[in-house]
């Protein structure tokens, strides 16, 4: 299959629903088990689907937490919004729709519950925030929902899941096929509007994660998987990641902590910039905290169509002359909107991909390493004698060498350079230690 396309999902879905601030994020995160929806008291955090695949006592399912619904609103955010919790409510196999137990039935509680109705899903009403342990609470007049029974929970405390999701899981189908396996995950980074949602959308053929001129948009990380080439690969769209210096709020921290997260998971990065704005102070940022986490890196030059008259090769040496170890990472010009060299961009993230977890054997690394000994050294008081590979994801090299303290920091930088090129290691994170021989 030489086009990428959304990979089918295996999994019966689940959605949680319900109009905002009644702790569907805290749900989520719950069943799941780890912090991965981002929680705020904010209205509208929570914007694009977020999935999770969970196993639950033997049963596997994928769990969706979507953003809060406000059905009459026309702000255009929350009309996104509200978009991607259709496509939720389509998808599921069981809703659960939560609603605030200290707080009562709202008249937007009766709008949400009769829009979900009418869908002929297999309905779930959980009533959160309320004191379980000591039975103060009252469930009466939730039941005019018609949503049935409800359930009493406290997604904060960890209170009456298992009561819930055991009345989830028996309204559940069988799972349609055998689980995905990703053959690697890619993440996709870059400062806010760079087109990282675009992107995505264009791999997906679909309106996946929402995108709009204003900036963060995107909170949480999107994942879902591609099929390209008879592979699976998990991609990931990242929160746009400003300098620390410029978070002015706590959902900002969260977005770029969960970035940091996707970016720490993922075998190869795009680090996607607009190509007419370039390598500006936040994109080197993040090309700094790619480079500690040691990550295999592409640097995309987003919406290229709108630029005229600029020669690529001469953009690419511009762009690469202070970017550190990313000076020999590959450049791929596109254009998401417009969908141009997408394939090309997969092509070589797969490619750099076999190459960071490549294996070198160390007889041909010592027959590259003859070639720099004919070379002259800096001092004839180093002596190169060995050269091995200790690690390959990501590659890391030891040179035993006498003489190891005359070795000034620009050689090293040279011989790792060497290294690079000689192995096409190009965007990949190489570490050379040298170490002294000992003697015999």
């Amino acid at each position: 299959m030489d086009q990428a396309v959304k990979a089918n999902n295996p999994y019966p879905v689940i959605s949680i629903v319900g109009r905002p601030n009644v702790g569907k994020s805290t749900l989520f995160n719950r069943i799941v088990g780890r912090r991965q929806s981002i929680v705020q008291e904010e209205s509208g955090t929570t914007r694009d689907r977020v999935f999770s695949i969970v196993e639950w006592e033997g049963t596997i399912f994928n769990l969706v937490d979507t953003g809060g619904l406000h059905l009459k609103s026309k702000e255009l955010m929350v009309n996104f919004i509200e978009r991607e919790v259709e496509k939720a409510l389509e998808e599921s196999e069981v809703v659960i729709m939560v609603t605030d137990g200290r707080s009562g039935v709202s008249a937007l509680d009766e709008e949400v519950s009769e829009k979900i109705r009418r869908l002929k899903k297999n309905l779930i009403l959980a009533v959160n925030k309320v004191d379980i342990e000591s039975g103060r609470y009252e469930l009466a007049e939730f039941y005019k929902l018609g949503l049935g029974e409800p359930t009493p929970i406290s997604a904060l405390h960890g209170l009456g899941i298992g009561e819930l999701m055991s009345r989830v899981t028996q309204k559940l189908p069988k799972a349609k096929e055998s689980p995905l396996s990703p053959s690697f995950t890619l993440s996709i980074v870059g400062e806010p509007n760079a087109g990282k949602s675009t992107l995505l959308n264009a791999y997906l053929k679909e309106d996946r994660a929402i995108v709009s001129d204003v900036a963060g948009t995107t909170r949480d990380s999107v994942e879902e998987m591609l099929h390209y080439k008879n592979h699976y690969i998990r991609i990931i769209d990242t929160a746009g990641i400003r300098h620390e210096r410029k978070i002015k709020d706590v959902s900002t921290y969260f977005s770029l902590s969960r970035a940091r997260h996707s970016i720490t998971r993922s075998d190869v990065t795009f680090l996607l910039f607009e190509a007419l704005k370039g390598i500006r102070r936040d994109t080197k940022a993040i090309a700094s905290f790619l480079e500690k986490a040691r990550k295999p890196v592409i640097l995309v030059a987003n919406k290229w169509d709108l630029t005229k008259g600029i020669e690529q090769a001469r953009y690419e040496r511009d762009l690469k002359s202070d970017l550190g170890f990313l000076k020999f990472a590959p450049v791929v010009f596109i254009s998401a909107q417009n969908k141009k060299k997408l394939s090309k961009l997969l092509d070589d993230a797969f490619k750099l991909w076999k190459q960071s977890t490549h294996y070198i054997p160390t007889s041909e690394l010592n027959r590259f390493m003859i070639t720099l000994k004919r070379r002259r050294l800096p001092t004839p008081q180093i002596r190169l004698k060995f050269l091995t590979q200790t690690s390959a994801v990501p590659p890391e090299f030891v040179c035993f060498v006498k003489g190891k303290k005359y070795i000034p920091a620009n050689y090293r930088q040279h011989f790792k350079n060497e290294i690079i090129r000689r192995f096409n290691l190009e965007g990949i994170p190489v570490k050379i230690q040298f170490k002294e021989e000992e003697e015999k």
